[in-house]
């Protein structure tokens, strides 16, 4: 996912022979309590995976997301789930774009090409956005959205919601640079771009001007992200 992108190089795992070992390298020291809470399992079945023993699909993939890292780097040689078989087991992999969005000076769209993927849970999906269709994974550069959003997390799109009744933050594309920042409406059509980090001071902008532009537009809502712990 530019695996190393949100923690790791998939040259990393290739070293490894077993999902323990895989699952050790994926919590980077993180405790087993922490990072069993994150992935949303309890920590004796962590211990259980770490041990050697039998991990089901959910549980698997419970730890592939909060490792930030695809299934099928997790399982390695001993990967034998078909795409069939995780949806089956109640996910859908959502596809991470070969786009840097900078949270900081931009960053140029070189290929919008799908280079990995997340699985996240169908009735979250369902349950939050229109479609899984609408939805992409891109990855973010730079420091001007701290402590919000990270450089190296990767955020979750919904394409589908460019809409600004309501302040949020948006991946938005500017001259061929792709950036994330917190939009803010207000009065005379007039829209507030600011950057988290007080460091980087907000500007303004006419939204109409802007949308009128070549190669300017609101990419979509950012709904998610997910990165390394510090």
């Amino acid at each position: 996912m530019l695996l190393e992108v949100v923690l790791l190089e998939n040259k990393d795992f290739k070293l490894l022979n077993s999902i323990p070992e895989r699952v050790k390298l994926a919590m980077r020291g993180e405790s087993q309590r922490v990072f069993a809470k994150r992935a949303g399992i309890s920590e004796g079945t962590l211990r259980n995976v770490l041990s050697g023993g039998n991990p089901n699909i959910e549980t698997l993939l419970r730890i592939s997301n909060a490792a930030g890292m695809n299934l099928t780097i997790l399982m390695g040689d001993n990967n034998d789930l078909s795409d069939a078989d995780q949806e089956e087991a109640g996910y859908c992999h959502i596809p991470l774009y070969d786009v840097q969005a900078s949270a900081g000076h931009g960053s140029y769209i070189d290929d919008e090409k799908v280079i990995d993927s997340l699985a996240f849970k169908k009735s979250w999906i369902n349950a939050n956005f229109s479609s899984p269709e609408s939805l992409a994974l891109i990855s973010v550069t730079g420091d001007s959205m701290e402590p919000t959003l990270s450089d190296g997390d990767v955020v979750l799109v919904d394409l589908s919601d460019k809409q600004l009744d309501k302040d949020g933050v948006f991946a938005i594309q500017m001259d061929g640079n792709c950036y994330i920042k917190r939009l803010q409406l207000l009065p005379a059509g007039k829209l507030n771009v600011i950057s988290d980090n007080t460091v980087f001071p907000p500007w303004e902008l006419h939204l109409n001007d802007f949308l009128s532009q070549e190669n300017h537009k609101i990419i979509g809502r950012v709904v998610w992200s997910g990165g390394q712990f510090a």
